[in-house]
């Protein structure tokens, strides 16, 4: 008898254990997420081994087409690139766009539950929120401070550097109102206990403070009440009315937080409309306006961004962006830049692909999704970080298979 065939290894429900660690791990850190990875694709492998079906590439990319012109992009712009070191850690950081979904491919017969998975993801979230505000409350009694600073001080970089991992406020922002979503939608939870995750998450959303994220919690709130407002029935009145209250006392704990504080989501939305601060995202756009015609077509090439668009930036005045060697916070302009006007056409059609599944998917979660994404690619350059990268193919790649459409990859 055979390793494989001995009962006592189940390699299906360590695949299974395999997806919740990679969804826990998302956002703990690059490295513990990274060996999840690993562990997922080796026991991918291992099912693969145990199958007689034969893996057609050839129906496997048009199936994940944005992971597949994305990285293929990526290889493209490193042929044309002068600086060769660099140019390979993108690619570094980018294997999770080929690791993850040939993962999921290889073990295209094993059924996971993507309600498992959601919450999984949702409960780490939760989990690092509640330790944040354990270290916050420690230090409060060790300084013997007024209570008030939980909502007027810890904002932002002060609330995130209490927690676990110091994830960069977007992102962690980002994942925040995904969890949030996952929380209202999920079928695992009764509703007492959604109330009170969903309530804590919305609250930490506003601590944490990232504007996009604000802006596309507000939208999806709105999405949710026009849906629900649709379906006449007592029971989705009811969540108008409860997701209604949630927006003004949301609204009321923003007017009661510290508006002096240089961490307030207000201040930072003033600073976006004034152009001032790290918040001056307008004058690291424009600065892509002054590349060169001979780079528009096809770019400057993977790992020449940085080097070529600081040639470019405003090096007078505040300069933000040049003065802190910042990327574009704007995964378009980053695509455009790294693989010029052909590379973007081919991003965005991938992009759009993504959006032509809502319908058949029928998945408000994957909506939100895709919401984050979009609006998310406007202001921070999620792709060029592992936690963005992991975050938006796993999930995408997670709907996809757990959606059946993975029925023609084997022949």
């Amino acid at each position: 008898m055979g390793l494989f065939e001995n009962k006592k290894i189940d390699i299906q429900a360590l695949w299974k254990y395999s997806m919740l660690l990679v969804a826990f791990t998302i956002p703990i850190g690059s490295f513990v997420n990274s060996v999840s990875i690993i562990i997922l694709f080796l026991f991918s492998f291992l099912i693969r081994l145990r199958s007689s079906s034969r893996f057609s590439l050839r129906n496997f990319v048009p199936k994940i087409n944005i992971t597949a012109f994305y990285i293929l992009l990526i290889l493209i712009g490193l042929l044309y690139s002068s600086n060769l070191d660099v140019g390979i850690k993108v690619i570094q950081r980018s294997l999770a766009f080929l690791f993850i979904p040939i993962s999921l491919a290889l073990s295209y017969n094993s059924t996971f539950s993507l309600e498992k998975v959601l919450l999984t993801f949702a409960i780490s979230i939760f989990s690092l929120l509640i330790l944040t505000h354990i270290n916050v409350l420690l230090e409060l009694f060790r300084e013997n401070d007024n209570f008030s600073l939980l909502i007027s001080h810890y904002l932002r970089n002060n609330f995130i550097k209490h927690s676990l991992v110091q994830i960069h406020a977007p992102y962690f922002g980002m994942f925040s109102v995904f969890a949030f979503v996952i929380v209202l939608k999920s079928k695992l939870i009764n509703n007492y206990l959604k109330v009170i995750m969903g309530s804590y998450i919305l609250f930490c959303v506003f601590l944490i403070s990232a504007v996009t994220s604000i802006i596309v919690l507000i939208i999806i709130t709105l999405v949710m009440v026009i849906k629900l407002f649709l379906v006449q029935k007592l029971m989705n009145r009811i969540k108008i009315l409860a997701i209604f209250l949630f927006s003004i006392l949301s609204f009321y704990f923003l007017k009661q937080t510290d508006i002096t504080n240089p961490s307030n989501v207000v201040v930072r939305i003033d600073k976006l409309i004034k152009k001032r601060g790290d918040s001056d995202r307008a004058e690291n756009w424009e600065s892509i306006l002054r590349l060169p015609i001979k780079n528009l077509l096809f770019g400057v090439g993977t790992g020449d961004e940085l080097d070529e668009i600081q040639k470019l930036r405003n090096h007078k005045g505040w300069a933000w962006a040049y003065k802190n060697n910042a990327n574009m916070h704007n995964q378009y302009l980053e695509v455009l830049l790294r693989n010029g006007i052909l590379g973007l056409t081919i991003f965005l059609l991938a992009f759009i692909n993504l959006w032509k599944r809502l319908k058949k998917y029928n998945d408000f979660r994957y909506l939100s999704l895709l919401l984050l994404m979009t609006i998310s690619f406007m202001t921070e350059s999620m792709l060029e970080r592992q936690w963005g990268v992991v975050f938006c193919v796993f999930f995408l790649s997670v709907f996809i298979f757990a959606h059946k459409d993975n029925q023609n990859l084997i022949r």
